[in-house]
């Protein structure tokens, strides 16, 4: 949306230079376009704020804004916070909280989206230690359509240990740096053995803190 109204901003002042359109109707669209780029920053800042007094509570040492793409009872591509406890993952909308121990959670395996669309299904299953090979094809599909919020470019897929035999399978998007924000959860005691990084190459990477 930011890049679409400073797109807005430039075509209108190119047209009225080019005398195709009014300079005050220019300028009129310029002010509307700052209004919506301020009304989102602003948003984004207090968003963030309230992530980072709810980590204060919980005493997480992450929380994360995440999209959920599978997996959660919540309805697809709803937004979510993700915070990290010392035991603890969870994952809170205003109407549900889910909780995964860490025990309970078998691997956690990062990519960015454009690597994950190349992925074939027995590969990013080998990433996360399944005994099976889950489908991943819904999921490639949708990011080949471009669905996601081009903001969101990394996935996270959580392995988690319904039983002995079987493994639930969460897939959520996020955004900033794959490899800063897989180390952050590499750095809790209680998942560095179960947080994989899947390289530029394609090929599940170790990371090094």
């Amino acid at each position: 949306m930011a890049l679409i109204l400073l797109m807005i901003i430039i075509a209108s002042w190119l047209l009225a230079l080019m005398g195709a359109m009014p300079f005050w109707s220019a300028q009129a669209l310029t002010a509307l376009s700052l209004a919506g780029l301020t009304g989102m920053v602003v948003a984004e800042q207090v968003r963030r704020y309230r992530i980072r007094k709810r980590c204060r509570r919980l005493g997480a040492s992450i929380g994360l804004h995440v999209c959920n793409l599978g997996g959660l009872a919540i309805d697809a591509q709803a937004e979510a916070t993700l915070f990290v406890t010392e035991n603890d993952i969870l994952i809170e909308t205003d109407q549900v909280v889910c909780q995964y121990p860490h025990e309970q959670l078998n691997a956690i395996l990062f990519a960015r989206t454009n690597l994950v669309r190349k992925l074939s299904d027995a590969k990013i299953s080998r990433f996360l230690g399944l005994g099976t090979v889950h489908g991943f094809s819904e999921l490639r599909e949708m990011l080949r359509r471009n669905e996601l919020d081009s903001r969101l470019n990394i996935l996270m897929i959580l392995a988690v240990c319904d039983t002995a035999e079987t493994a639930g399978i969460l897939v959520l998007a996020t955004s900033g740096i794959t490899r800063a924000i897989a180390r952050m959860f590499k750095k809790n005691p209680g998942l560095k053995d179960i947080v994989h990084l899947v390289g530029s190459d394609g090929k599940r990477s170790k990371l090094v803190l």
